[in-house]
């Protein structure tokens, strides 16, 4: 899938680029876990980004769960390589989301993204 995301750039400025989800290993790498980045070197030169949605799927028990807020948007912490590709950064759930799944996006709202721009535009 090719997606919109959002790049910071030096002077506070967003650049949007399209760029595809996963990273193609031995099998399709979608997800970094946010407590492993710093020991995974296939992380090392990636760039951080942004992916702006309207939610997102979860699984449980074969049952697929859309996760939406009430914004129309939600953001997602992201990762990208110099071949065009990304991935999503999770973290542990939050307690509205534990019973569904223990892993989840790590999300921004529209104000956060914008206060917590120097450590996720880099």
């Amino acid at each position: 899938n090719n997606c919109l995301l959002f790049i910071g750039k030096e002077d506070n400025k967003i650049d949007l680029s399209i760029k595809k989800w996963g990273i193609p290993l031995k099998s399709l790498l979608i997800n970094a876990r946010i407590e492993t980045l710093n020991e995974k070197t296939i992380y090392k030169n990636m760039k951080k980004c942004i992916v702006p949605a309207n939610g997102f799927y979860e699984w449980k028990d074969k049952k697929k769960y859309y996760i939406r807020k009430e914004d129309p948007f939600i953001y997602l912490a992201a990762l990208y390589d110099n071949k065009d590709n990304f991935v999503i950064l999770t973290g542990e759930s939050n307690k509205e989301m534990t019973n569904i799944h223990h892993r989840s996006p790590v999300i921004f709202d529209y104000q956060d993204m914008y206060i917590s721009k120097n450590i996720v535009y880099n």
